[in-house]
């Protein structure tokens, strides 16, 4: 396993995007972040929690299509391809790829996955994107953008039920409850101590 937790400039400088990403012993990725504008910024779209997925005609060893499930159903993303490439918008917290690969959300509720069919650089990439939602508008400078958990469970059947529960505590604390593993993040300055889930927490600064 690993953690990371750190820093990154957006949008020329005006908007910070904090994060933090553990991988927990076994199966779980988890996957905390905040967006914050430091000044004034008109937002277009919110795309973050984004998982590259390789969709190519390699037959035997790809099918040329990838399964998707949500809460809106099944779908299948074809690979190479003439259309135009085509983003698919789903009001979900929840999604898995291929059987392989499940994914569940604490943040904007909807997901999106661009299904493109072009090659480019010799690789054949799509989307899949775990807090998504378009049409934010404008925010001040300190406003709080946005904020999501996110769980990545590989080997995950689309019939397994992921659940992901999210308790914040102080300002810049962020506990993560997911199949038994506990995990608290601070995303601030400066020390801080709280409670979430019935347990007391003293964390280091970012």
């Amino acid at each position: 396993g690993f953690a990371f937790v750190g820093r990154f400039a957006r949008c020329d400088g005006k908007v910070e995007q904090r994060l933090a990403m553990i991988s927990l012993p076994g199966e779980p990725v988890i996957y905390v972040e905040r967006l914050r504008a430091l000044a004034d910024v008109d937002v277009k779209e919110i795309a973050t929690g984004i998982i590259a997925v390789l969709n190519e005609d390699a037959r035997p060893l790809t099918r040329n299509e990838r399964n998707v499930w949500t809460a809106a159903g099944q779908q299948i993303m074809g690979g190479a391809a003439k259309p135009p490439a085509k983003l698919h918008v789903w009001k979900t917290d929840w999604v898995n790829l291929d059987d392989r690969l499940g994914l569940v959300a604490k943040a904007s509720g909807q997901m999106a996955y661009l299904e493109s069919h072009a090659y480019e650089r010799a690789r054949l990439q799509q989307e899949l994107v775990a807090n998504y939602l378009p049409d934010v508008g404008p925010r001040r400078a300190g406003e709080v953008i946005a904020e999501s958990a996110l769980a990545i469970v590989p080997r995950a059947r689309h019939t397994r039920g992921l659940k992901l529960r999210v308790e914040h505590f102080n300002d810049d604390g962020v506990a993560v409850w997911f199949g038994g593993w506990l995990v608290a993040v601070n995303l601030g300055e400066t020390e801080i101590t709280g409670q979430a889930f019935d347990r007391s927490f003293r964390l280091a600064p970012l």
